[in-house]
């Protein structure tokens, strides 16, 4: 079970907090930072697969409850629906443009005169998306070690003024969470496992 499938099993359907959720995984056999939980949390949250709410300082999560099945009392509009997609299934289809057999469509509105520019602007786009994924990544990691700074000053460790101030180390361990997060290797290595 990787580490998404675990704290998704951890999530409920009533609410629970991150504290609740963390000592379930931890109970479970799964010794990760609290911090790698949060992010993780964080993450299926923005990914539609559970909901979040603000509770003081921290969070609390519960999965998304199912949505109540269609009752099936209007047959009338049910075949009406199936009419419309056998007439659009029959209908012939128009003759191909000489033009479209050189373009290549990509997306919405994007024609591309050759494969090699559409293999060009195919890599673009995937880069982009990558680049953008892996920092919002960075900025649910972040997220939840506030989160956690927060927690801290609640339990009466930490000040509330440093809770958002970090140092260099941190910031590195917060790109290993990303990283993790994300599926891929971690970038830093502390100097310790360098040698």
């Amino acid at each position: 079970m990787n580490r998404t499938d675990a704290v998704l099993a951890a999530v409920k359907v009533q609410w629970r907090d991150t504290t609740q959720i963390d000592l379930s995984l931890w109970d479970s056999g799964f010794k990760w930072t609290t911090e790698t939980t949060r992010g993780t949390l964080h993450h299926l949250a923005e990914a539609g697969r559970i909901e979040r709410r603000k509770s003081g300082r921290t969070y609390q999560w519960r999965l998304i409850a199912a949505p109540a099945p269609v009752a099936l009392t209007d047959a009338e509009a049910i075949l009406g629906e199936l009419r419309g997609v056998i007439e659009r299934a029959q209908r012939p289809e128009p003759e191909p443009s000489p033009a479209a057999a050189q373009t290549v469509v990509v997306g919405d509105d994007v024609d591309l005169p050759d494969l090699v520019e559409a293999d060009a602007y195919i890599v673009e786009r995937i880069v982009k998306r990558a680049a953008y994924d892996a920092l919002r990544a960075m900025l649910t990691v972040l997220d939840g070690w506030i989160e956690g700074n927060l927690a801290n000053v609640d339990a009466g460790v930490g000040r509330a003024d440093q809770a958002e101030q970090f140092h260099a180390d941190d910031i590195r361990c917060m790109a290993n969470d990303a990283a993790r997060l994300m599926g891929t290797r971690e970038p830093h290595r502390p100097a310790a496992d360098n040698g």
